[in-house]
């Protein structure tokens, strides 16, 4: 066996052990929401709760006067959930939500529901602001063989494929998006108006919430969809 397949093996190996150790994790994490009292009584306050700024997939950055939930235990977060399924909030109890580089986590058909879930939580003329590393400047740059753009975004690799690769497969990603993709996902989700942003490019100022660096800004695609 050459060099090469036993590179790929190796890789293929290591990515089905971590999805399904993500899986376990996260099955874990579904049942212990179910069986601890502290968690079930915790989950059912959260389905009172109006009027809502959803900080969805939050991570570390933990936002004042959000509701933060991530499907990891980071200090500060206020509900730990599965986000591939139906969050424990009320229809339309959400005036905003906020996602940033987390759909591309998720495989596209958890996306799918994902955007079909910020629909139901939404009140009318809710927004839903998501970011996502954006496929078509990766591949743009792919094209021109632009090594300095990959350089200058996250120092992705020596060569213009290595920069794909590392967009593609690091950091657990299962699914990219260009606006084309979004877009249609979230017009099959409802929503009618959907725009494409920019970095700080919202008419919303709470919503003004994304990362700064210039990494994620040059990598980055902004999309806001509104339900009417």
């Amino acid at each position: 066996m050459d060099k090469d397949t036993i590179a790929f093996a190796t890789g293929l190996r290591i990515s089905t052990i971590q999805d399904l150790s993500w899986d376990l994790r996260l099955m874990l994490l579904r049942l212990s929401n179910r069986i601890v009292p502290s968690r079930r009584k915790r989950l059912k306050q959260l389905s009172a709760l109006t009027n809502i700024k959803l900080h969805f997939g939050s991570g570390p950055r933990i936002f004042p006067g959000w509701l933060n939930v991530d499907g990891y235990p980071h200090s500060g977060i206020d509900a730990q959930i599965d986000l591939r399924y139906r969050l424990p909030l009320s229809d339309g109890s959400c005036c905003y939500i906020f996602s940033e580089h987390v759909l591309e986590h998720f495989k596209l058909e958890d996306g799918k529901r994902i955007c079909e879930e910020f629909f139901r939580l939404l009140q009318g003329g809710g927004v839903a602001r998501i970011i996502v590393p954006d496929a078509e400047k990766f591949w743009g740059a792919y094209q021109a063989k632009d090594l300095a753009w990959f350089q200058s975004v996250n120092n992705f690799g020596e060569t213009a494929l290595e920069g794909v690769n590392c967009i593609y497969y690091n950091h657990f990603h299962k699914c990219m998006y260009d606006f084309d993709l979004l877009h249609s996902i979230l017009t099959r989700a409802g929503f009618e108006k959907i725009i494409r942003s920019m970095y700080l490019g919202s008419n919303h100022p709470d919503l003004h919430q994304e990362r700064g660096d210039p990494a994620n800004c040059g990598q980055s695609l902004y999309v806001e969809a509104v339900k009417n």
